[in-house]
């Protein structure tokens, strides 16, 4: 399932895939770590502690094609997760990472990357978002 995940998240020029966007019911998340591009899985994470100094910039998202805005969100985020193989690990996101893992972690939660912009990004993406709840519907999950 991460195997394939992988491949839709590369196919679509993607950085990182919560199951939940591809209709798996599971807390299972893929994404390319900085350091070379290293993909990594991670199994039921959870976050253990996160910094007080937050950072804001543009993110996207796959589930949402063509809407960009500002999210704020912590600079580093400890975690602890399983590997595919059951072994258990707790590892610190710093900077690019970080924010990539609360990205999936938040669709894990049932919260999108919309639910956190600020009100020039949510307006300035309205008529976009109100395209997308025409035609999949107000309690779509992407």
């Amino acid at each position: 399932m991460a195997d394939e995940m992988l491949l839709v998240m590369h196919a679509s020029n993607g950085i990182g895939l919560a199951a939940p966007q591809v209709g798996i019911n599971k807390r299972l998340m893929v994404f390319s770590l900085s350091d070379g591009g290293k993909d990594i899985a991670l199994v039921n994470p959870s976050i253990l502690s996160t910094a007080e100094e937050v950072e804001t910039e543009e993110e996207g998202c796959l589930s949402f094609p063509q809407i960009n805005g500002e999210v704020t969100r912590p600079a580093w985020v400890e975690v602890q997760y399983q590997s595919l193989t059951g072994e258990k690990f707790k590892q610190r996101f710093k900077n690019f990472e970080a924010r990539v893992f609360q990205h999936e972690f938040d669709h894990l939660q049932q919260v999108l990357f919309v639910d956190r912009f600020n009100d020039k990004d949510k307006g300035s993406n309205k008529k976009r978002l109100e395209k997308m709840v025409k035609k999949f519907g107000p309690d779509a999950k992407p």
